[in-house]
């Protein structure tokens, strides 16, 4: 693929498609990346990692070990990535071999891959520019002040209005539709009321979510602030 690029775009800039930009992008426009290596932010996962007696977090540890990372901080999400063309050309063939190779380490697809050939070779990028759901729980906005934001879950704001993003990025959905008749017929929701709940535990388990909960939030927020603060971010 990366053949098919011309060649005078040597500086490739890589965003998924469930993305909104509610920010100034210029930084990362203008931002060169090293030959070889990628440009990358933290992956939501790290939130949950080390916490006592989460499985997510056990998960995480051996699922980043077993790609080849000595950290899980080192881990990256793929859906707000940069790079040079001449990287791509070399990277990316080793990351389809790798995938090919190792399919079931695999289990995040590309992004799996990705980290896992780029080792020792990541650029951070601030989660400004790739703001997701886990930092929108504990309430990231206004420790990052997010300029991209990523709903990388399931749970889309054009779908209905639910947790962690309620309506809040829901209206230029809405005004792309009302603008565009021809969208109508492929969107699901846009006039519904807003629905927070995801599921319905019992009574025991209602009131140990109760009582941890704002406990990890408190103890993901510092988490993040923690990670803000010592990381070599390339711009900000």
């Amino acid at each position: 693929m990366a053949e098919q690029i011309p060649e005078h775009y040597e500086s490739l800039i890589y965003l998924d498609g469930d993305i909104q930009i509610v920010g100034d992008i210029s930084p990362l426009l203008k931002w060169e990346v090293r030959p070889g290596h990628i440009l990358a932010g933290l992956d939501q996962g790290l939130l949950e990692d080390g916490e006592l007696g989460s499985t997510t977090s056990k998960w995480y540890a051996s699922y980043t070990r077993g790609l080849g990372l000595q950290q899980s901080v080192e881990y990256f999400n793929a859906g707000v990535i940069a790079l040079r063309r001449s990287t791509l050309l070399d990277m990316g063939p080793a990351a389809l071999r790798y995938f090919r190779e190792y399919s079931r380490r695999c289990i995040q697809h590309d992004q799996s891959a990705l980290n896992a050939v780029f080792v020792g070779r990541r650029e951070y990028l601030s989660p400004r520019y790739n703001f997701m759901p886990k930092f929108q729980a504990i309430g990231g906005a206004d420790i990052l002040k997010p300029i991209i934001i990523h709903f990388a879950d399931k749970n889309k704001p054009w779908h209905e209005p639910v947790k962690p993003w309620m309506a809040a990025y829901a209206p230029v959905y809405q005004k792309t539709v009302q603008e565009h008749f021809v969208l109508q017929k492929y969107v699901r929701y846009l006039g519904r009321q807003p629905n927070g709940r995801i599921y319905a535990p019992g009574r025991l388990k209602s009131a140990i979510v109760l009582l941890v909960l704002p406990l990890r939030r408190l103890a993901r927020r510092r988490k993040l602030r923690a990670y803000m603060s010592r990381t070599p971010f390339a711009f900000d």
